[in-house]
């Protein structure tokens, strides 16, 4: 019984790392994305504005 608990912890134990890793990396690849996308924008902003 005490073997099985301990297992049982265990898993749960890396299913929760496991997810945390996945969940930050999820959240790093939006902001860079996100900061991707501004910069992109913030470039068309400085050529429109250098054609007018």
């Amino acid at each position: 019984m005490v073997k099985f608990t301990s297992q049982l912890l265990l898993i749960s134990l890396t299913t929760l790392l496991a997810s945390a890793f996945i969940a930050f990396h999820v959240g790093l690849a939006i902001y860079l994305l996100g900061s991707v996308i501004a910069l992109l924008n913030y470039e068309n902003l400085e050529v429109q504005q250098d054609e007018q």
